[in-house]
């Protein structure tokens, strides 16, 4: 008769043991033997898998690929730097589009290009050139309720508002912003003249489109203090809209004479009058 042991037997564990040692000792008697139930699982993790890890010649060739490609990449790399430091020396600065933030179209840090002594009258520059932005824009509003409200010369003045603005803005950043800007970057006289003609122009429109006397569409072009005055009686509105732009080219005239002061002072003082004399002089020779 086979010995089945008492199954209220209580068992001697000793907790210092080796887990595995009282994993062997812990068996149980099925059918006349004894099964250890864990040694199947321990078996399980003891066994080598072999698991292909991908045919080495294709690792090989997208070794070869990425190798390929890095190379290409320093290559061009070298070549953006050769071609970077070759305009440096020829005095080429490539610029870097930056502003506005969310839209970048022009290249613009005076924080970092323009002299600390300079960034005041370039700020001030900058105001005023994002000034006559905001009346044109400003502008083609005021015509707009003018042309939707009174309806006199509707078409014909709204056109011209347009006009107005898509020369304008492009215009005034090309001929007289960004002169000043290169000028006072590099401290060259070369540029003051350009500055300083199309400047007066800039002023001379903006104190001609604050007045706007009817020379065109009896002025209705132009948001300025005559058309103001004559569309009040018709539209208060639109007398309103035309009164606003009016305050705007205002401020904006004054800020560009200050400006225009201002960089006048600088380039009497620094020398760069006596300079720009010089280079007058020698050319003519």
């Amino acid at each position: 008769m086979a010995y089945e042991p008492n199954p209220f037997d209580e068992e001697d564990v000793n907790p210092f043991a080796n887990p595995a040692a009282r994993t062997t000792e812990r068996t149980q008697y099925t059918g006349g033997a004894f099964f250890n139930p864990h040694a199947g699982s321990l078996a399980a993790q003891e066994a080598t898998v072999n698991i292909p890890l991908g045919n080495e010649k294709d690792a090989t060739k997208k070794e070869r690929e990425l190798d390929a490609k890095e190379a290409e990449l320093n290559r061009r790399e070298q070549e953006l730097k050769r071609r970077e430091a070759a305009a440096a020396k020829a005095g080429i600065i490539i610029e870097e589009r930056n502003w506005p933030p969310f839209f970048p179209l022009i290249h613009h840090d005076i924080a970092s290009e323009i002299p600390p002594h300079l960034q005041r009258i370039q700020y001030f520059a900058f105001i005023s050139w994002l000034g006559i932005i905001t009346c044109l824009v400003w502008n083609i509003v005021a015509v707009t309720t003018n042309w939707v409200k009174v309806k006199h010369n509707g078409v014909k003045i709204w056109l011209l508002a347009i006009i107005y603005a898509l020369t304008g803005i492009p215009g005034s950043y090309v001929l007289w912003y960004k002169p000043l800007y290169r000028t006072m970057r590099n401290e060259s006289a070369l540029k003051f003249g350009w500055f300083f003609l199309f400047y007066l122009l800039h002023l001379v429109f903006t104190i001609f489109a604050a007045v706007a006397p009817p020379v065109v569409f009896k002025g209705d072009s132009l948001a300025g203090i005559l058309p103001a005055v004559d569309l009040f009686s018709k539209s208060t509105i639109v007398g309103i809209f035309y009164i606003v732009g009016f305050g705007c080219l205002c401020v904006e005239a004054l800020i560009s004479l200050w400006v225009l002061k201002q960089v006048y002072m600088y380039f009497r003082g620094s020398g760069s009058a006596a300079a720009v004399k010089r280079q007058s002089v020698n050319g003519g020779l």
